[in-house]
């Protein structure tokens, strides 16, 4: 009895499997297998497809996948605009379309009141069949607004020239993307609408020259904002902002005066150099890089220069010339004019030798000055140069240059090289013999001034102020000659 139960239990399982079989497989009338749809599932499920999520950015990031009970899933189709079909191609902003894929970013298109979008995608199988029932979940998106920020350590002085770039940083919770443009504006009227003025998205600067509206020898005031493809607004920036000061001046004169020394009260040199202009009847401005450092971006400082015909730069033995000689370099190329003095100091003593001291090195000096070398590459270090020494001409017209008699003991000009002009170079002064004044410490009688052929470039490896101030009006009237001022 017992073997005779167990074969008709398992005929009897045998059958329920045939029948539950036949039953699972539709078929036509001609008996041929039909293709059943396909699945879709997103990876957000909420218990109810119409469910809300939580408010989210105008960026979503969405995961889905899809499966198939007769054959393999190739793709899906995808709408925001309602259910998807084959037809779908992809829209310009890429928010309907077929991929295969199985997640991507979207960016949806907000205004300015919070919006809900609905995303449908089907699979769709080998045999290019969609899932007729596509898998749906709606977002409620608000759209943030922007935000804009000055970058840092970019802002300008207190005081400047009239070339000022702005410089700043656009960021937006929905993807910097969705920043549709910024807005700048220059000392709106206190009653009356800001004209802003548009720049594209791309563009995270602005240069300000007076026909962009600056007030010159006055108080100035920039504003900045951002706004995003909504016409959400960020909050306005402003420079400068309550209690500060953004004074900008004219130019005085065609010659401007870069004061890079910082070993000694500048008034100095300056007071020298203002009697000396003032009796050649020159007026001048002062660019005070000792103080104000460089602009942060090498335009404003190239359309400073090149607001003046000639440039006195007056430097201590490290001066500022790594970060600005291709500010130099394009204002000579536009024809302007540069005198050069000081550098009283470069020569320092390393164990057992003198080396430049230049903080950027030497090859500054080399890139753009008709120098072919410095003497310390040959070991000819200038150590001391006494009152009493007269600097001599090797140039026709120019005058001698005797060193000053000093106001509170006697006038030490040390720590300077000597000066070796390339094929463009000139040799403009020379030291006589050291034993012509007791106490002078050089080698030979070194050249320590240079003029360039084209006579619009001067360097003088020694401080002008320690020179006798008649002889200096005198050099500086032949300089201005052959400068063409």
């Amino acid at each position: 009895m017992q073997p005779t139960r167990s074969i008709y239990g398992f005929l009897a399982i045998l059958v329920w499997l045939l029948a539950a079989g036949l039953a699972g497989c539709d078929r036509d009338i001609s008996g041929t297998p039909t293709n059943l749809p396909p699945e879709t599932h997103l990876s957000i499920f909420l218990g109810s497809p119409d469910a809300l999520v939580d408010t989210s950015s105008s960026q979503l990031v969405l995961h889905w996948w899809g499966d198939d009970p007769d054959g393999l899933v190739i793709g899906y189709v995808y709408s925001f605009y309602g259910p998807p079909s084959l037809d779908d191609t992809v829209d310009a902003i890429g928010l309907k379309g077929f991929t295969t894929q199985t997640s991507d970013t979207f960016h949806v298109p907000v205004g300015p009141r919070d919006t809900t979008f609905t995303f449908y995608i089907s699979a769709v199988d080998d045999k290019w069949l969609i899932d007729p029932t596509p898998a749906k979940q709606a977002f409620p998106v608000r759209n943030s607004p922007p935000s804009v920020s000055f970058r840092l350590n970019t802002l300008p002085t207190d005081t400047t020239f009239a070339v000022v770039t702005f410089l700043w940083n656009g960021s937006d919770i929905d993807g910097k993307q969705d920043i549709a443009y910024y807005e700048y504006a220059l000392n709106p009227a206190p009653d009356e609408e800001i004209a802003w003025r548009r720049l594209p998205p791309d563009q995270e600067f602005v240069t300000l020259v007076p026909d962009s509206g600056l007030k010159l020898n006055s108080d100035n005031l920039f504003m900045l904002r951002a706004v995003d493809r909504g016409q959400a607004v960020s909050p306005v920036l402003t420079h400068p902002d309550s209690g500060g000061v953004w004074y900008v001046r004219d130019k005085v004169g065609d010659i401007l005066l870069i004061d890079d020394y910082t070993n000694e009260d500048n008034s100095v040199s300056r007071g020298y150099f203002s009697r000396a202009l003032q009796t050649l009847g020159q007026p001048f401005s002062i660019y005070d890089l000792a103080r104000d450092g460089l602009p942060a971006t090498l335009v404003d400082f190239t359309e400073t220069l090149k607001l003046f015909k000639v440039v006195i730069w007056w430097a201590d033995g490290s001066p500022t010339l790594a970060a600005s000689q291709q500010a130099l370099i394009q204002y000579l190329a536009a024809g302007g004019h540069l005198l050069l003095t000081g550098f009283e100091g470069a020569a320092l003593r390393d164990r057992s030798r003198w080396v430049f001291n230049f903080r950027d090195s030497q090859d500054s000096l080399l890139t753009f000055l008709p120098i072919a070398a410095v003497s310390d590459t040959v070991g000819r270090e200038i150590r001391r140069i006494l009152q009493g020494t007269t600097l001599q001409p090797l140039v026709e017209e120019y005058p001698p240059l005797p060193v000053a008699k000093g106001s509170a003991g006697l006038t030490i000009i040390g720590s300077i090289f000597g000066l070796y002009p390339d094929e463009n170079g000139i040799a403009l002064y020379r030291l006589p013999p050291a034993a012509s004044v007791r106490g002078n410490v050089y080698p030979g009688e070194p050249v320590i001034g240079l003029l360039n052929r084209d006579r619009r470039i001067i360097l003088l490896e020694f401080p002008l102020i320690k020179m006798d101030p008649d002889a200096a009006v005198a050099f500086l009237r032949k300089a201005f000659e052959d400068f063409g001022l």
